[in-house]
């Protein structure tokens, strides 16, 4: 990940790249709904994914 981006920012990138209405959708289209009330929903944990996934693909690309 390049040093000048934040976290925050990172997520607000995904957030435009991936609404959240696409998260919830695909949540809902694989019936992985949660049953409980969570700390970190579903849909953020989709997110975080997300963005480890991109952090560790830009590393590799820079290596």
């Amino acid at each position: 990940m390049s040093p000048d981006i934040q976290n925050t920012e990172l997520l607000k990138a995904i957030e435009m790249a991936i609404p959240a209405t696409a998260i919830e959708q695909a949540i809902a289209n694989t019936k992985t709904e949660e049953e409980r009330t969570r700390s970190l929903p579903a849909q953020l944990m989709v997110s975080l994914v997300i963005t480890q996934v991109a952090s560790y693909s830009e590393k590799r690309s820079l290596n």
